[in-house]
């Protein structure tokens, strides 16, 4: 990666943890954006989020809950992950994908919690839960930040694609391995835990 891609990368990043902060109030602002994506599997259509309280940054098109592999379940439950089928049409990809199941320490009796756990190991947890409400099987998506691109025809996308390679940011919805649950892995908890800070 070169230098000037380091920089984007960073700014990337940067800007990924303002909105990580400000996730409901920068989320109002959110429009369906009216550049279709043409991936492999089918059309996406993501939202534009403009950052109206930061005058300095551009635009951010966001993909929520984009499928990134066939649903592990049925006969797919214990398989190696297999590509997605193709969707016909145009995908809009404005909500968050499900998380994986799993089970959670019981935290309704905080006295009680805090025996079995330190105080910021719980107040993690009350932040978490809002994430893990939809939980599913099938749970194996994507959400995907990049630099909002204006509006290019697909021969042109791939044409830019290939000569100015910019970096994207993906979260995982099943990135914290200590969870399960992307949504809180994100860019945020990615700095939290970076070479320069204390986690």
């Amino acid at each position: 990666m070169g230098i000037k891609s380091r920089g984007v990368f960073w700014i990337l990043i940067f800007l990924a943890l303002i909105l990580s902060t400000k996730c409901n109030s920068f989320m109002k602002n959110a429009k369906i954006s009216t550049r279709i994506v043409q991936t492999r599997y089918g059309r996406l259509q993501g939202l534009v989020v403009p950052m109206d309280q930061h005058r300095y940054l551009k635009p951010i098109e966001i993909f929520l809950g984009v499928p990134y592999a066939t649903p592990p379940v049925q006969s797919n439950r214990f398989s190696p992950t297999r590509t997605p089928s193709p969707w016909d049409g145009i995908r809009v990809s404005d909500q968050v994908g499900p998380v994986c199941p799993q089970k959670l320490p019981d935290i309704t009796n905080e006295t009680a919690a805090l025996e079995k756990m330190p105080k910021g190991r719980l107040e993690y947890l009350k932040r978490l839960l809002p994430y893990l409400k939809n939980q599913s099987e099938d749970c194996l998506y994507l959400n995907i930040y990049a630099p909002a691109q204006g509006t290019h025809t697909a021969n042109e996308m791939s044409k830019i694609h290939k000569v100015l390679r910019i970096p994207v940011y993906t979260a995982n919805r099943d990135a914290d391995i200590r969870s399960g649950a992307g949504g809180d892995a994100g860019p945020k908890e990615m700095y939290r835990c970076s070479p320069n800070s204390a986690c």
